[in-house]
Protein backbone atom coordinates (compact mmCIF):
# COMPACT_ATOMS: atom_id res chain seq x y z
CA UNK A 1 0.00 0.00 0.00
CA UNK A 2 2.85 2.08 0.72
CA UNK A 3 4.18 1.59 -2.48
CA UNK A 4 0.84 2.61 -4.37
CA UNK A 5 0.28 5.50 -2.95
CA UNK A 6 4.08 6.44 -3.50
CA UNK A 7 2.84 5.85 -7.12
CA UNK A 8 -0.18 7.20 -7.55
CA UNK A 9 1.17 10.83 -5.40
CA UNK A 10 3.36 11.21 -8.01
CA UNK A 11 1.11 10.32 -10.25
CA UNK A 12 -1.02 13.39 -8.89
CA UNK A 13 1.86 15.91 -8.39
CA UNK A 14 2.86 15.37 -12.04
CA UNK A 15 -0.52 15.91 -13.46
CA UNK A 16 -0.92 18.82 -11.34
CA UNK A 17 2.14 20.39 -12.71
CA UNK A 18 1.01 19.62 -16.71
CA UNK A 19 -2.45 20.59 -16.01
CA UNK A 20 -0.96 24.54 -15.25
CA UNK A 21 1.22 24.18 -18.67
CA UNK A 22 -0.90 26.86 -21.50
CA UNK A 23 0.34 28.45 -23.62
CA UNK A 24 0.53 32.42 -22.30
CA UNK A 25 -0.32 33.77 -25.94
CA UNK A 26 -2.11 37.53 -25.52
CA UNK A 27 -5.69 37.86 -27.31
CA UNK A 28 -6.14 39.52 -30.29
CA UNK A 29 -9.43 41.99 -30.54
CA UNK A 30 -9.90 43.97 -33.71
CA UNK A 31 -6.41 43.96 -34.98
CA UNK A 32 -4.80 44.61 -31.63
CA UNK A 33 -3.17 42.92 -29.52
CA UNK A 34 -4.31 42.88 -25.98
CA UNK A 35 -3.19 41.25 -22.79
CA UNK A 36 -4.81 38.16 -21.15
CA UNK A 37 -5.52 38.99 -17.58
CA UNK A 38 -5.69 35.05 -17.15
CA UNK A 39 -2.02 34.94 -18.61
CA UNK A 40 -0.75 37.40 -16.20
CA UNK A 41 1.57 35.18 -13.96
CA UNK A 42 0.89 35.00 -10.34
CA UNK A 43 2.90 36.36 -7.23
CA UNK A 44 0.95 33.99 -4.71
CA UNK A 45 2.43 30.66 -4.09
CA UNK A 46 0.62 27.48 -5.34
CA UNK A 47 -0.48 25.27 -3.10
CA UNK A 48 -0.59 21.26 -4.26
CA UNK A 49 -3.26 19.25 -2.59
CA UNK A 50 -2.67 15.60 -3.63
CA UNK A 51 -5.88 13.89 -1.98
CA UNK A 52 -4.64 10.59 -0.38
CA UNK A 53 -5.61 7.18 -1.67
CA UNK A 54 -9.01 5.72 0.48
CA UNK A 55 -7.60 4.07 4.25
CA UNK A 56 -9.48 0.63 5.51
CA UNK A 57 -9.92 -0.01 9.01
CA UNK A 58 -9.58 -3.15 11.46
CA UNK A 59 -12.20 -2.47 13.74
CA UNK A 60 -13.65 -5.53 13.49
CA UNK A 61 -14.05 -8.54 15.93
CA UNK A 62 -12.52 -10.82 12.84
CA UNK A 63 -9.84 -8.15 12.31
CA UNK A 64 -8.70 -8.61 16.08
CA UNK A 65 -8.43 -12.18 15.70
CA UNK A 66 -6.58 -11.93 12.88
CA UNK A 67 -4.31 -9.68 14.62
CA UNK A 68 -3.88 -11.52 17.39
CA UNK A 69 -2.39 -14.27 15.54
CA UNK A 70 -0.25 -11.54 13.63
CA UNK A 71 1.44 -10.57 16.64
CA UNK A 72 2.53 -14.08 17.22
CA UNK A 73 4.58 -14.10 14.34
CA UNK A 74 8.77 -13.10 15.41
CA UNK A 75 9.67 -10.21 13.21
CA UNK A 76 12.06 -12.56 11.14
CA UNK A 77 9.41 -14.84 10.30
CA UNK A 78 6.87 -11.80 9.16
CA UNK A 79 6.06 -11.17 5.45
CA UNK A 80 4.68 -8.05 3.32
CA UNK A 81 1.02 -8.09 3.82
CA UNK A 82 -1.97 -6.13 3.18
CA UNK A 83 -6.15 -6.69 4.53
CA UNK A 84 -9.16 -5.57 4.07
CA UNK A 85 -11.30 -4.28 1.16
CA UNK A 86 -9.28 -3.98 -2.42
CA UNK A 87 -10.86 -0.49 -2.68
CA UNK A 88 -9.53 0.31 0.98
CA UNK A 89 -7.10 -1.56 2.44
CA UNK A 90 -4.64 -1.47 5.40
CA UNK A 91 -0.49 -1.86 4.58
CA UNK A 92 0.94 -3.95 6.95
CA UNK A 93 -1.98 -5.94 9.00
CA UNK A 94 -5.08 -7.20 8.79
CA UNK A 95 -8.24 -4.87 7.60
CA UNK A 96 -11.66 -5.36 7.83
CA UNK A 97 -13.80 -6.84 4.70
CA UNK A 98 -17.00 -4.96 2.88
CA UNK A 99 -19.58 -7.48 3.30
CA UNK A 100 -21.56 -5.61 0.82
CA UNK A 101 -19.39 -6.45 -2.12
CA UNK A 102 -20.03 -10.00 -2.00
CA UNK A 103 -17.97 -10.82 -5.45
CA UNK A 104 -15.09 -10.23 -3.53
CA UNK A 105 -16.05 -12.59 -0.47
CA UNK A 106 -16.74 -15.09 -3.15
CA UNK A 107 -13.72 -15.07 -5.80
CA UNK A 108 -11.20 -13.94 -3.35
CA UNK A 109 -11.94 -16.01 -0.74
CA UNK A 110 -14.02 -18.40 -2.20
CA UNK A 111 -17.10 -18.62 -0.01
CA UNK A 112 -19.67 -20.20 -1.42
CA UNK A 113 -22.58 -17.58 -2.32
CA UNK A 114 -25.11 -19.76 -0.72
CA UNK A 115 -23.41 -19.11 2.79
CA UNK A 116 -23.08 -15.42 2.85
CA UNK A 117 -25.90 -15.26 4.94
CA UNK A 118 -23.95 -17.30 7.35
CA UNK A 119 -21.31 -14.73 8.23
CA UNK A 120 -21.86 -10.61 9.49
CA UNK A 121 -18.44 -9.40 9.41
CA UNK A 122 -15.04 -10.30 8.14
CA UNK A 123 -11.35 -9.33 7.64
CA UNK A 124 -8.39 -10.37 6.02
CA UNK A 125 -4.64 -10.64 5.64
CA UNK A 126 -2.83 -11.45 2.64
CA UNK A 127 0.45 -11.82 1.00
CA UNK A 128 1.16 -8.54 -0.83
CA UNK A 129 2.99 -10.12 -3.76
CA UNK A 130 0.80 -13.41 -4.72
CA UNK A 131 -2.17 -14.00 -2.32
CA UNK A 132 -1.86 -17.84 -3.26
CA UNK A 133 1.65 -17.65 -1.30
CA UNK A 134 -0.24 -16.71 1.50
CA UNK A 135 -4.45 -15.84 1.88
CA UNK A 136 -6.54 -15.67 5.71
CA UNK A 137 -9.64 -14.75 6.22
CA UNK A 138 -11.70 -14.92 9.55
CA UNK A 139 -15.75 -14.26 9.60
CA UNK A 140 -18.01 -13.59 12.31
CA UNK A 141 -20.81 -15.83 12.31
CA UNK A 142 -24.79 -15.09 11.94
CA UNK A 143 -26.59 -16.78 14.75
CA UNK A 144 -27.61 -20.75 14.50
CA UNK A 145 -25.23 -20.73 11.52
CA UNK A 146 -24.20 -24.63 11.03
CA UNK A 147 -20.81 -24.26 11.24
CA UNK A 148 -19.90 -27.83 9.80
CA UNK A 149 -22.24 -27.29 7.14
CA UNK A 150 -21.19 -24.18 6.22
CA UNK A 151 -17.09 -25.57 6.38
CA UNK A 152 -18.17 -28.08 4.65
CA UNK A 153 -19.37 -26.14 1.26
CA UNK A 154 -16.73 -23.48 1.21
CA UNK A 155 -13.91 -27.27 1.91
CA UNK A 156 -15.53 -27.87 -1.39
CA UNK A 157 -15.54 -24.75 -3.56
CA UNK A 158 -11.78 -24.34 -2.67
CA UNK A 159 -11.31 -27.99 -4.04
CA UNK A 160 -13.37 -26.71 -6.83
CA UNK A 161 -11.28 -23.48 -7.95
CA UNK A 162 -9.12 -23.65 -10.92
CA UNK A 163 -6.22 -21.24 -9.61
CA UNK A 164 -4.77 -19.23 -12.52
CA UNK A 165 -1.23 -17.71 -10.81
CA UNK A 166 -0.49 -21.18 -9.36
CA UNK A 167 -2.16 -23.79 -7.13
CA UNK A 168 -1.76 -23.19 -3.13
CA UNK A 169 -0.60 -26.26 -1.18
CA UNK A 170 -2.80 -26.55 2.08
CA UNK A 171 -5.86 -25.21 3.44
CA UNK A 172 -6.49 -24.85 6.88
CA UNK A 173 -10.03 -23.80 8.29
CA UNK A 174 -11.06 -23.63 12.45
CA UNK A 175 -12.84 -22.56 14.44
CA UNK A 176 -12.56 -19.54 16.45
CA UNK A 177 -13.83 -18.77 20.32
CA UNK A 178 -17.37 -20.38 18.90
CA UNK A 179 -18.33 -17.56 17.21
CA UNK A 180 -15.55 -17.34 14.26
CA UNK A 181 -14.24 -19.68 11.48
CA UNK A 182 -11.04 -19.53 9.83
CA UNK A 183 -9.71 -19.85 6.38
CA UNK A 184 -6.49 -19.77 5.36
CA UNK A 185 -4.69 -21.51 1.95
CA UNK A 186 -1.57 -20.84 0.83
CA UNK A 187 2.25 -22.45 0.24
CA UNK A 188 3.64 -25.58 2.72
CA UNK A 189 5.59 -23.79 4.36
CA UNK A 190 3.03 -20.75 4.80
CA UNK A 191 0.48 -22.63 6.68
CA UNK A 192 2.61 -24.71 8.54
CA UNK A 193 4.25 -21.42 10.37
CA UNK A 194 0.14 -19.86 10.10
CA UNK A 195 -0.71 -23.35 11.69
CA UNK A 196 1.32 -22.94 14.77
CA UNK A 197 0.57 -19.48 15.05
CA UNK A 198 -2.90 -19.73 14.97
CA UNK A 199 -2.94 -22.69 17.85
CA UNK A 200 -0.63 -20.20 20.26
CA UNK A 201 -3.48 -17.28 20.09
CA UNK A 202 -6.36 -19.34 20.42
CA UNK A 203 -5.23 -23.21 22.29
CA UNK A 204 -8.67 -23.99 22.24
CA UNK A 205 -9.32 -23.46 17.98
CA UNK A 206 -11.04 -26.59 16.72
CA UNK A 207 -9.65 -27.28 13.34
CA UNK A 208 -12.14 -28.21 11.23
CA UNK A 209 -9.81 -29.34 7.90
CA UNK A 210 -5.83 -29.42 7.64
CA UNK A 211 -5.52 -30.68 3.74
CA UNK A 212 -4.07 -30.27 0.89
CA UNK A 213 -5.74 -28.51 -1.67
CA UNK A 214 -7.05 -30.90 -4.90
CA UNK A 215 -7.24 -29.34 -8.33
Amino acid sequence: MKIFALILSCVLLLGAGLSGCRSNIPQETNGSIVPDEQTKPSTKPTELTVPTMPMGMAESSSAKVLQNIWDKYPEAERFAVYGGAVEQSVADGPGDLDMSVTEELTTRYLLPEAQLGMVKEGASLVHLMNNNIFTAVVFGLADNTDVQGLAKAWRDSIHGTRWVCGQPDRMIMAQLENNHILMAFGSQDAMTAFRGRVAEAYPTAGFLYEEAIVA
